[in-house]
């Protein structure tokens, strides 16, 4: 029985309130989490994982408010001064 890691994109909620939820996940199936963080470091400009490191004043700590959380969730823009948006990384099981 192997396990694989695959990436989702994190939004508000329709309900609001502050909670959050994921998208499909979506993508290739990676055998290691670390190949997948990096590969996803790499196409963006601003990287935090969220509960891990530190986060600047306009990144929002969603941990705990985020409908099916995944295994690890991290904060991102993908220019400099852009929004910040937010992702996930889950493990499954085969």
């Amino acid at each position: 029985m192997g396990k694989y890691f695959m990436e989702t994109v994190i939004v508000q909620s329709d309900s609001g309130f502050g909670s959050y939820q994921c998208l499909e996940y979506n993508g290739d199936q990676w055998e290691d989490k670390n190949d997948l963080l990096s590969e996803i470091q790499q196409n963006v400009y601003d990287f935090y994982e969220l509960g891990c490191d530190e986060l600047p004043e306009d990144v929002e700590n969603i941990l705990g408010s985020i409908e099916n959380q995944p295994d690890l969730v991290y904060a991102y823009r993908t220019e400099k001064d852009g929004c910040v948006k937010f992702g996930g990384i889950k493990e499954f099981n085969n």
